[in-house]
């Protein structure tokens, strides 16, 4: 958006000295101009600062932490955190293992309220934590 807003100088009348700033709708209309450019940009200001708000809440939101065993198990989402498309992120991280080691974690089929994970490795039980990005339209 190109600011059409151009400062004006005022001058004081100074009879035998000065001439001063006319007082005509010009002159008026470029400060009505600024205005509506301040307050347009004061808006856009707004709603980018409420995009950026509602991803925060939504990565805050989309965390889970749940104990597993072996083999394909389904992790909800919490209500907060419900996405408007599959074409999200999940990050796991793996908390703690019972029993052996954790080697991989595998995301599968994704949904707007969840998702299924899987593990490889020995461990006979996992915490893994997770957090979801994106998906959001």
């Amino acid at each position: 958006m190109a600011l059409k807003y151009k400062p004006t100088i005022w001058k004081d009348d100074v009879p035998d000295v000065q001439t001063g700033t006319d007082l005509d709708a010009a002159h008026f209309n470029n400060n009505e101009r600024a205005t509506f450019e301040a307050l347009a940009l004061a808006d856009l200001n707004a709603v980018f600062h409420r995009y950026a708000m509602d991803e925060v809440a939504q990565v805050a939101a989309a965390k889970a932490m749940v104990m597993m065993a072996p083999g394909l198990q389904s992790v909800a989402l919490p209500a907060g955190a419900l996405r408007n498309t599959t074409d999200y992120d999940v990050e796991a991280t793996v908390v703690s293992a019972e029993g052996g080691e954790v080697e991989k974690v595998t995301i599968g089929t994704k949904q707007a309220n969840g998702f299924k994970v899987s593990y490889e490795g020995s461990a006979e039980s996992a915490t893994i934590a997770f957090k979801v990005t994106g998906g959001m339209l």
